[in-house]
């Protein structure tokens, strides 16, 4: 089947997808928590924070009597940073904007990439899944822990990237915590607590830490998490991943959990509005700002067709 073929009849979707949900959808994440021991802090604080989040939006995809095969995503990906006493502060040369096509790997197209002018490069993702829209976010998610790895080598600060590490959505970037630096995953919109846990998370103070509680991650790596309460109902969870060989590693993930609940709490407001208090402003005022790289759907169509005319010349 040709490209040509299936992107003869194209409608714009123009909407932007509220990602967490759908990496939690996707993941079939397992929900049983094995708690392992308590979180013994002491007097840890954070002085410097960067936030890495990505933002997506599906523009187009073709419209066939099947279902659609070709999608068009924008993403953006980028960092803000907090300093204690300091604000926030967009680190501009974080951001990376890159516009993909979503095709079959069945498609006979050999190009990883087109240049089309006005836009740039738009790079062409070949997968074998029948999902498109999964294999876009999947893509996303690399490019997100791609940026957590590279701040948490080269900035003297703590790294947190807003979602989970979930391992179908991580590609070659190790994603293994670095000490003093992380990347650790803040996961929000947690659901179907178990009873048991449901009444530990509420016997909790704010800003305080439940014991943590271990997965394994792959062969190599296991997961180390705990839940931080940071208003009166809500709950975030926090996850590093740390190789299994190297036990002394979950104490130091531990006392780098107990630095960013001295200051978590504190960057959010116990309100029931606008995703307040989980989504905490450092990452929305980051969200806000990766929407303004946006295109419109008007802009998408004229660049699909300079996609077409280039595939079809």
């Amino acid at each position: 089947m040709k490209l040509e073929d299936l992107i003869k009849s194209t409608v714009s979707i123009g909407r932007e997808v509220e990602v967490e949900d759908m990496l939690q959808i996707l993941s079939n994440e397992d929900t049983s928590y094995k708690f392992y021991s308590n979180v013994e802090c002491g007097g840890e604080h954070a002085t410097k924070i960067y936030f890495v989040d990505g933002k997506i939006k599906h523009l187009l995809y073709s419209n066939t009597p099947l279902q659609p095969r070709v999608l068009i995503s924008q993403i953006v990906v980028g960092a803000v940073s907090w300093k204690d006493g300091g604000g926030l502060e967009i680190i501009e040369d974080a951001v990376k904007n890159e516009f993909v096509v979503v095709v079959p790997g069945s498609m006979e197209f050999e190009k990883d990439s087109i240049h089309i002018d006005g836009l740039g490069k738009l790079k062409v993702l070949k997968t074998d899944n029948p999902d498109l829209i999964s294999s876009s976010i999947k893509y996303m998610a690399a490019l997100e822990m791609e940026l957590s790895r590279k701040l948490a080598l080269e900035k003297n600060g703590i790294v947190v990237k807003d979602g989970s590490f979930t391992p179908i959505f991580i590609a070659k970037e190790n994603p293994t915590f670095i000490e003093d630096r992380g990347p650790v995953g803040l996961v929000k919109n947690i659901y179907n607590f178990p009873k048991e846990v449901s009444e530990k998370l509420l016997s909790m103070k704010v800003g305080d830490l439940s014991p943590l509680y271990i997965k394994s991650y792959s062969d190599e790596n296991d997961i180390v998490s705990t839940f931080l309460k940071i208003g009166r109902s809500a709950v975030l969870r926090m996850d590093a991943i740390v190789q299994k060989k190297d036990k002394n590693m979950i104490k130091k993930a531990a006392k780098f959990f107990c630095s960013l609940a001295s200051v978590i709490p504190d960057l959010t407001i116990d309100i029931n509005y606008m995703r307040l208090p989980e989504d905490i402003p450092p990452i929305q005022s980051l969200e806000y700002y990766l929407g303004s790289y946006m295109i419109t759907p008007q802009m998408a169509s004229y660049f699909l067709h300079e996609f077409i005319s280039q595939i079809l010349s």
